[in-house]
């Protein structure tokens, strides 16, 4: 294969794929935060890169050497902005704001005046072929060098403001080792970056002789990049890599590796011995294939330390360590929840008891007195008694007892045993059950959700309220919904209703939604609230449905 052949298949394409790897990372990160400054000039600084780039490829493409020239000089206009955009790029992240003000006006006029030279022979005289490649290059005039000078003091400008910033930023985890790591990664790529620039200048210089790989370097460079904000949240992009996805692109990649070891040693043994080996092919298909599985686990260990910090076996251990963690802090939250708030409802009661318990060897004659006494003692007695109960309910319910029960039975039962309450309420009850609904669950603690919420309903509404009970199946789940024409419960109070201890009522224990929650998941059910105040509101419950066997 000739010299010239090699270059227009390797060497023109590669403009191509710096343009698309440039642009392409310009967009994305533009598009995960498009108002931020810092992602805004870092996508203009990519996407200026990526029109440069383009440039070395369109012109080994034109056959026309005029038109060549007019297409690279106005892809060039865009290589007169990259080092101002970088400075603006960097001033930005690295908080420069003094600086920023000083200087960036006068690299913009800088770039500008550059920009201006491009379409003359001041900047670029003409496209001269480099031999034996036979690819175009430019031949630079009288301003260029100070071009290269422009673009080489702006970017070294540029990459010691962040190493500077990286060296201040503390190492530590805790302090920000993360940002520190992050500006690292950015150092390390725009290093990588400008080296593919040096070596562009290089070449039109005439001060090498090798082929051009800047564009080839621009390809590491953006691996690096690609690889910091995936494993480093680079430029605070969160990115959720599939671990399928990689697997699937790490067996591609090796299956053409193989395929491609099968086609060379063929060719070889076709060369060394002059004629096709059939055996010689099949037994080095073999050993890749032997060889193949091992290899394949090993890059896959690789991968999973590198960009998913472990191995899926090590994830799922740490997964469970940090389960455990939570259920224990969830724990220790419930236990310290149910202690201030019982501390809380208890303590009203016992003061009360405390101040007649106090007057009573003065007073113990006083007929007002003692009836006072046993009234208010009592009914403060009785509320400490049902906050125990109710706490009783929710910390340590009773034996889980499972039996098949059909939903309006249930219904009839609980409406039934509040006929009297409903009637002296003046409350109209309405119903629509579907008479084949059956869950699988303990009657006694459904009996008690459904109590518990009828009550709420009723305290909720004013004499002459509606209280309406639906019961449907729907995707296997059967739903239950009780709603009342009541007052309402505040959008600020929603979130909390569940909470233990919370309750707008006066004479409530605020426990009662969170032991009918407990007894709802216990039955694999959920519980939604919706409500609006002035105009009632509408608890759902769902549950499974019971199996047509069961």
């Amino acid at each position: 294969m000739d010299v010239v052949g090699l270059t227009q298949r390797v060497i023109v394409p590669s403009g191509l794929v710096s343009l698309v790897i440039n642009w392409g990372l310009g967009v994305f990160v533009f598009s995960r935060n498009p108002r931020s400054p810092l992602h805004r000039f870092f996508a203009i600084f990519a996407l200026s890169v990526g029109g440069w780039s383009v440039g070395s490829s369109l012109v080994n493409l034109i056959a026309d050497e005029t038109l060549a020239l007019r297409v690279f000089r106005a892809c060039y206009v865009a290589a007169a902005f990259v080092p101002t955009f970088f400075l603006h790029f960097t001033f930005v992240l690295t908080e420069q704001q003094a600086l920023q003000r000083r200087w960036l006006g006068p690299a913009y006029a800088t770039s500008g005046i550059f920009a201006a030279l491009v379409p003359t022979e001041l900047m670029i005289r003409r496209l001269r072929v480099m031999e034996p490649y036979g690819f175009r290059i430019t031949d630079p005039g009288v301003a260029y060098p100070a071009f290269v000078l422009f673009f080489t003091v702006g970017l070294a400008a540029g990459l010691r403001l962040i190493y500077a910033r990286m060296r201040a930023t503390p190492a530590t985890a805790a302090a920000g080792g993360d940002a520190r790591r992050q500006l690292q990664y950015i150092l390390a790529a725009l290093l990588i970056a400008m080296a593919a620039g040096l070596e562009y200048f290089s070449r039109v210089f005439g001060l090498v002789r090798f082929p051009p790989i800047d564009d080839y370097i621009l390809v590491v460079y953006f691996l690096v990049f690609a690889y910091a904000v995936v494993r480093h949240r680079l430029l605070d992009i969160h990115v959720v890599i599939s671990r399928s996805l990689v697997y699937s692109l790490l067996i591609a990649a090796i299956t053409a590796a193989y395929l491609v070891m099968v086609l060379i040693m063929e060719k070889w043994f076709q060369g060394f011995f002059g004629y096709r080996s059939l055996v010689a092919t099949t037994i080095v298909a073999f050993l890749i294939a032997v060889f193949f599985n091992p290899l394949r686990s090993r890059l896959q260990t690789v991968v999973d330390r590198a960009l998913f910090h472990a191995t899926p076996a090590e994830l799922a251990a740490q997964r469970e360590r940090l389960l455990a963690e939570v259920r224990k802090g969830q724990q220790q939250q419930a236990v310290a929840a149910l202690a201030a708030g019982l501390a809380h409802e208890i303590k009203n009661p016992l003061a009360a008891i405390k101040i007649f318990v106090e007057y009573l060897p003065e007073r113990h004659g006083d007929p007002e007195f003692l009836a006072k006494f046993h009234r208010i003692v009592g009914g403060e007695v009785e509320k400490i008694r049902r906050i125990v109960q109710d706490l009783l309910s929710f910390a340590k319910p009773d034996a889980f007892r499972r039996e098949e029960v059909t939903l309006h039975e249930l219904i009839d039962e609980t409406l039934t045993l509040l006929g009297g309450d409903c009637v002296k309420r003046q409350v109209k009850i309405e119903t629509s059950v579907e008479p084949s609904l059956r869950i699988i669950g303990d009657r006694t603690r459904l009996k008690q959700v459904l109590l518990n919420l009828y009550l709420n309903s009723l305290e909720a509404m004013e004499p002459g309220g509606t209280l309406r009970i639906e019961g449907r199946q729907q995707d296997g789940q059967v739903i239950v919904s009780v709603t009342d024409t009541g007052c309402g419960i505040a959008s600020r109070d929603l979130p909390r209703v569940f909470d233990p201890f919370f309750t707008t009522k006066s004479t409530g224990t605020g426990l009662g939604l969170s032991v009918i929650q407990g007894i709802i998941k216990d039955h694999d059910g959920e519980i939604a609230i919706r409500s609006q105040p002035g105009h009632g509101t509408t608890v759902r419950i769902q549950f499974p449905a019971a199996p047509l066997n069961a």
